[in-house]
């Protein structure tokens, strides 16, 4: 267990994951309608809440700033859905996946804040 840890740890240490996870959210977000999987009501709120969660994780171990990150989750997750919105993908605002993503963004700092970090 240890050993993962570490293991996490260094590759988070990596800003390149960072960034990563942030094309890969707007990459899924910007996926046509009928390209997204049709999920019962609820778990596309968690989807929503994890995908946040590791945005807000991930980009903390670049910068102790815990607000300031939280925000731009918050704000990238409400910005998405304007995106969303204002693209010709056939998927609308919703202002409840704005919510879940900032649940998402709050409950990443809290996890980033309880993560055993080495060194």
């Amino acid at each position: 267990m240890q050993f993962l840890l570490k293991y996490i740890n260094e590759q988070a240490q990596k800003q390149h994951w960072a960034i990563v996870w942030t094309f890969v959210i707007l990459a899924g977000c910007s996926l046509p309608g009928s390209g997204v999987p049709e999920m019962k009501f609820g778990i596309d709120k968690v989807v929503h809440c994890l995908m946040m969660a590791g945005f807000v994780f991930l980009w903390l171990f670049h910068t102790k700033k815990i607000r300031l990150v939280v925000f731009w989750g918050i704000f990238y997750g409400f910005a998405l859905e304007v995106w969303q919105h204002i693209l010709p993908i056939g998927r609308t605002f919703d202002v409840y996946d704005g919510l879940a993503d900032a649940i998402g963004a709050v409950l990443g700092a809290m996890f980033w804040k309880i993560w055993p970090r080495q060194g």
